[in-house]
């Protein structure tokens, strides 16, 4: 099972459209996660067809930016359960495993982005960083290129960031421990596709392999220091109910690193 999330503005155009077709052909996501694509009313029987999956959820464009699209391939079952502009959450079955995928678009408009984080606060039962450290959420970084963003401006003037990643918690890591995750080449965006390949048929590939990735585990020595009790106690939460139990020991894990 694979995923591929890309930010690809514009997909009415027809050398846009064309580009994510190959992307598609080559790659053969069996999920596919659109933000920015600027579109009213998509036709998802025509796209299902075009792309060649077997179901599609839609949130159309507001004015001239946003737009989501969902499509999923018919080994998967997907269950919406929630979605916004910003968003479109959901239960994905494949075989014996079920899992949820939040496929997210943070607000382009930094005034606004605070509304992003509340959101995916409230999704999950400050800055990004803080957002993601409270829903127990650990970036799986990409090995090779990181950078999925370009503002297409040659010498001095070139600026890349790192706008576009795959997040997952403690348990879904362990669920998928050969994942491994890439920036694809830049097509028609800004942008770059990014990739996550869960099976491990492709686990000596280029990317980043969970399986080799370091996984904190408890030491023993740790209790023996003064400050063992109370480190465990601020990452536990102890008054904090909304935390689950994963989320509790995935806090204690890397309070007890620092």
């Amino acid at each position: 099972m694979s995923c591929i999330a890309w930010n690809a503005p514009g997909l009415g155009n027809q050398r846009a459209f064309r580009e994510l077709k190959r992307l598609v052909t080559e790659k053969k996501p069996t999920l596919l996660f659109l933000s920015e694509t600027r579109r009213r009313n998509i036709n998802s029987v025509q796209w299902k067809m075009l792309l060649g999956f077997m179901g599609c959820f839609t949130m159309d464009c507001v004015g001239r930016s946003g737009g989501l699209c969902l499509l999923w391939m018919d080994s998967l079952s997907v269950s919406i359960t929630s979605f916004s502009t910003g968003h479109i959450d959901f239960i994905v079955t494949e075989g014996n495993k079920r899992w949820r995928f939040t496929g997210f678009y943070g607000n382009p408009n930094a005034s606004n982005r605070l509304h992003s984080w509340e959101l995916l606060r409230r999704l999950a039962d400050a800055e990004f960083r803080d957002t993601l450290d409270d829903c127990a959420l650990q970036d799986l970084h990409c090995r090779g290129e990181l950078f999925t963003w370009a503002n297409r401006r040659m010498g001095n003037q070139l600026i890349l960031e790192r706008l576009d990643r795959f997040v997952g918690t403690l348990e879904w890591r362990l669920m998928y421990p050969t994942a491994y995750v890439q920036a694809l080449e830049f097509f028609h965006s800004d942008h770059r596709p990014i990739y996550i390949c869960l099976g491990d048929q492709n686990s000596t590939g280029a990317g980043y392999s969970l399986q080799h990735a370091f996984i904190p585990r408890f030491e023993a020595g740790w209790i023996r220091e003064k400050e063992c009790k109370d480190i465990v106690a601020q990452g536990w939460r102890l008054f904090d109910d909304s935390l689950t139990l994963h989320a509790r020991i995935s806090n204690c894990l890397q309070t007890l690193q620092q």
